[in-house]
């Protein structure tokens, strides 16, 4: 019975102690290598107001999101002179959260990748599509047509207000209303030591809004619901 009890006693030690460590270093091990650090900053101090969303500041928020989808900062690698890069993150109330970034080669040519979550709100979640697609020169060179014509580096980050501002039919002011359901499409820059991000809540047919539906087109997003 002696040798019953130490044959047991040793399986419960390997069962309760060495298994458990093995699993746990398996996961340390994936989150080593998942590519983003955890101390990444995705924008620059104070580049949006102090409004807050889902209890935090929208700069937060948005840096959670792109974590979650393994991104690099576009923000932290501006100084990179290889670096020629533009990102598309659309978080909408009630879908899943995208990001389209667009890298440009010297060559002239260049790829998209795109990723989604399974979150909904435009909040967390797994990724569960990353994808790249391989771009000509063509490609580009219409991105970069549209980009120009949009003049994405002299706009402001943010709308001046804020909110959405509501007009009686004489087009005088009458109040403004905060966002409430719609989505936010955020559009980073990185070129050449340089860096921008324009916000936008929910714009319409612009051509800010039409610009970065290119972008999706481009990485083969393929969603109905668009606001």
């Amino acid at each position: 019975m002696s040798k019953v009890r130490a044959v047991i006693c040793i399986a419960s030690f390997f069962i309760c102690f060495v298994f458990p460590q093995s699993r746990v270093r398996s996961q340390s091990s994936d989150a080593s290598h998942s590519g983003v650090s955890k101390s990444a900053r995705y924008f620059p101090v104070g580049v949006f107001d102090k409004q807050t969303v889902h209890g935090s500041p929208r700069g937060a928020w948005y840096g959670r999101e792109l974590a979650a989808m393994n991104e690099p900062s576009l923000f932290e690698s501006r100084d990179d002179k290889k670096l020629h890069a533009y990102r598309f993150l659309w978080l909408r109330s009630f879908h899943r959260p995208v990001s389209v970034r667009l890298s440009i080669n010297s060559g002239g040519d260049g790829f998209v990748v795109t990723k989604m979550t399974d979150g909904k709100g435009g909040r967390g979640g797994k990724l569960i599509v990353d994808s790249k697609i391989n771009l000509d020169r063509s490609h580009i060179e219409e991105v970069m047509e549209k980009l120009q014509a949009l003049n994405f580096w002299s706009m402001q980050t943010e709308e001046s207000s804020g909110t959405a501002e509501r007009r009686d039919a004489l087009g005088q002011s009458k109040a403004t209303i905060p966002h409430v359901d719609g989505a936010q499409w955020i559009l980073e820059g990185a070129q050449n030591g340089k860096y921008h991000v324009v916000d936008r809540w929910s714009p319409g047919d612009s051509a800010y809004a039409r610009f970065c539906k290119h972008l999706l087109e481009l990485g083969e997003v393929d969603e109905k619901d668009v606001y």
